[in-house]
């Protein structure tokens, strides 16, 4: 298993969500939480095995919340770049 860094933006981001999900409701938080670590364990598992992202960059879904981990393979290290909400993507049919 590899080790994993956040960048300072990545872990600013993934403190915000977890304020913004225990505002919500009970456990929320904690739940997201577990979600975004179970998703960077696959990722430093098999680092390489999930999509390009970029010119240097992959990403993961986690498997609940909408968020992506987006990741960089560094040379001793899996640096975690963001944690990022999925943006809202409406089909014509969504908006009639």
């Amino acid at each position: 298993m590899n080790v994993f860094k956040l960048h300072p933006e990545a872990n600013a981001e993934h403190a915000d969500a977890i304020k913004f999900y225990d505002s919500k409701g009970s456990a929320l938080g904690a739940a997201y939480d577990r979600d975004v670590k179970q998703t960077i364990l696959k990722i430093c598992a098999h680092p390489r095995r999930f999509p390009k992202f970029g010119r240097n960059v992959r990403k993961l879904s986690t498997d609940t919340f909408d968020y992506k981990i987006i990741y960089s393979i560094e040379p001793n290290v899996i640096l975690i770049v963001a944690v990022a909400h999925h943006p809202v993507d409406l089909a014509i049919g969504d908006i009639a």
